[in-house]
């Protein structure tokens, strides 16, 4: 029996309800996600995962996956869960093809620079799965049908990848459900990003990493990192008011942001005494607990809350402190913020800024006057407004120059001579003398064999503890060690 088409605007009024209810899908997937980090506000870039991967999983199911954490300088792996990953075998392999070949059609760096930060392997491929050498190599051998991977990606920068594979037998993923595992890349690379900020090692080596600051309604200072500070020195105003300590622009953000719900991010610009611009980023978020500084999406290591010191004088230098100052405060001088204090007995040195120990009470984690519960704390990022690409600490241990760590950098990003001369505005046969050079003190022939020697050295023995920065690079060095 033959059926007439449906009518025209049946079949519009059909596909307008699909779109509707992929939309909100995607509306409540999110909202169950920020639900989820809130709860789980003191973890850290761990926990920030697994509340993402946990969110994620209770609407697109895998039968294998894995959550990863990825320097943004690098795009190499700094940590993540892999309970459920790949088996063992095909490991050696996946990290060959995926760093130092650098090959596939969605390969991490191809992946991180197209619009969209979603792709299925079936989808990339054009269904042609077996000319795919990541499919022959890693999912056939492991019995797996296709790969579907998120980005985490806030701004121009790569924070972690979702990789998520069904097996073969099992069904194919949906055009929904690769819509609807987009929905959570946003919040958790957000989340992502800030327990880096609040858990990260700052120690103000790294010329164009983030600090962070910590204020409280009563705008003072709990917490003002080393390169936070450094940053404040150079966007103050040139002629500031007698007594100011921070630029209008920070006051005025701080401000504006206290009229927003908490994790709402808030950003302003400001113009450095250099010239560079500086991006502020801010948000709001609740203290939670004993022992940290605020419960808000990914909140992570121990930050503290700090009394006032007594007799607090001008910053003798951009690392130097100054305790519990107010924003507007007319008694305080220099361009320091406060450092962390510790809970209890006195903890060596907890931030990594070489300032020693300290004592004091949390006041992050008590109530507020009155028994109106928690008190919410704004925390404030700063970092260059420029996109310009990250040079990673690590390829320090190779001696290069600034000009030869740039050029590493770019090729670590998978880009070609001709893709590196036009970005550092440089000949292409200068970008060939730099990766001599590179290649030279590396110990190494070619790019292939450049990415695997930084991976297999710097990164791989460090990915079960990874020691990063505020903004996920990945150290050479140990929390503890002294510049």
């Amino acid at each position: 029996m033959n059926h007439a088409p449906l009518p025209r605007s049946v079949s519009s009024r059909s596909s307008a309800r699909e779109s509707a209810a992929g939309a909100a899908a995607r509306e409540g997937l999110v909202s169950a996600l920020e639900r989820r980090l809130r709860s789980r506000g003191t973890g850290g870039a761990l926990d920030v995962l697994q509340a993402a991967a946990d969110t994620l999983l209770n609407a697109v199911a895998a039968d294998v996956w894995c959550a990863v954490m990825l320097d943004p300088a690098t795009l190499l792996d700094t940590g993540g869960l892999h309970e459920h990953s790949f088996p063992r075998s095909v490991m050696p392999r996946l990290f060959e093809i995926e760093h130092a070949d650098q090959m596939g059609v969605d390969n991490i760096r191809a992946l991180a620079r197209r619009a969209d930060p979603v792709s299925l392997l079936s989808r990339s491929t054009g269904g042609r799965m077996a000319e795919s050498v990541y499919y022959r190599d890693v999912l056939r051998p492991a019995g797996l049908a296709d790969e579907l991977r998120i980005l985490l990606r806030d701004g121009a920068r790569t924070w972690g990848l979702f990789v998520l594979c069904r097996a073969e037998g099992s069904r194919p993923f949906t055009p929904a459900e690769v819509a609807l595992a987009g929905a959570v890349r946003v919040p958790a690379a957000t989340a992502l990003r800030r327990s880096l900020l609040l858990s990260g090692i700052d120690r103000d080596d790294v010329p164009d990493a983030a600090g962070l600051l910590i204020i409280d309604d009563d705008q003072r200072t709990r917490l003002c990192t080393a390169t936070a500070e450094r940053w404040l020195g150079l966007v103050q105003e040139a002629h500031p008011a007698p007594g100011r300590r921070v630029p209008y622009a920070l006051t005025a953000l701080v401000n504006k942001v206290r009229t927003t719900g908490p994790g709402v991010q808030v950003r302003s610009r400001a113009i450095s005494r250099t010239g560079q611009w500086v991006t502020l980023s801010a948000w709001r978020e609740s203290g939670r607990g004993e022992g940290t500084a605020g419960g808000g999406p990914g909140g992570g290591d121990r930050t503290h809350g700090c009394e006032p010191d007594s007799g607090s004088g001008p910053a003798s230098s951009p690392g130097s402190r100054s305790g519990g100052t107010e924003l507007d405060h007319p008694g305080a001088t220099g361009s320091g913020g406060t450092r962390p204090g510790e809970t209890g007995a006195a903890d060596p040195d907890p931030g990594g800024t070489g300032a020693g120990p300290r004592t004091g009470r949390n006041r992050s984690a008590e109530a507020r006057p009155g028994g109106s519960g928690p008190e919410t704390l704004t925390y404030v990022s700063l970092a260059p407004s420029t996109p310009r690409e990250l040079t990673a600490i690590v390829l320090d241990a190779y001696g290069l120059t600034p000009r030869e760590r740039e050029v590493a950098q770019h090729v670590l990003l998978g880009r070609s001579t001709a893709e590196v001369s036009a970005a550092l505005h440089i000949a292409e046969y200068t970008v060939q003398d730099h990766l001599r050079k590179v290649f030279d003190k590396a110990g190494v022939r070619s790019r292939r064999e450049f990415s695997g020697e930084l991976f297999r050295r710097c990164y791989l023995p460090r990915l079960d503890d990874p020691p990063l920065t505020k903004d996920g690079r990945m150290r050479g060095d140990t929390p503890g060690a002294a510049r």
